[in-house]
């Protein structure tokens, strides 16, 4: 995960490639500009959100051992469908099983949410966060229920 190489440090493929003339060094050449490759996509974030638990390829690091590091999962929940209908304003948390097996701590949660009157807005916790069982939503708008929440949770497992 450590290297003096930049295009590694950075994540990025180098732009040009230098080939050597003779067979013997081709190959190996080939061989590292086939790892750098592989090692750019595979660390690339993920840009799928779904609603059933993926990994986003996102690396975290260990509190104890910051060479050590552990893969961030994500799952997106539904909460109005998952509710059945709008999420009151002013009212108790909402809450709904995460189903989620093994979660040692969230890495990041938040909600992306559309109010009755219309308006957009995003919040975090302590408006929304997930605990051993349950995804908790609390309504951060005063006045108007949310007819659309969607959360995103994105965690670490045992």
């Amino acid at each position: 995960m450590f290297s003096n190489d930049q295009a590694l440090i950075s994540n990025a493929l180098p732009i040009s490639v230098d080939f050597e003339e003779s067979k013997e060094e081709l190959i190996p050449t080939i061989s590292l500009l086939y790892k750098r490759i592989a090692n750019s996509v595979n660390g690339k974030e993920s840009a799928l959100y779904s609603l059933a638990e993926i990994s986003t390829f996102i690396s975290y690091f260990t509190s104890d051992n910051p060479q050590k590091f552990r893969n961030v999962y994500r799952k997106c929940f539904d909460m109005v469908q998952l509710n059945a209908g709008n999420i009151p304003a002013g009212g108790p948390p909402i809450t709904f099983a995460h189903n989620i097996n093994g979660l040692f701590e969230s890495a990041l949660i938040y909600a992306n949410a559309t109010n009755t009157a219309g308006q957009r807005f995003s919040f975090m916790y302590p408006n929304v966060y997930l605990n051993g069982t349950m995804v908790v939503v609390v309504n951060p708008d005063a006045v108007n229920a949310l007819s659309q929440c969607d959360v995103i949770a994105n965690y670490l497992k045992n």
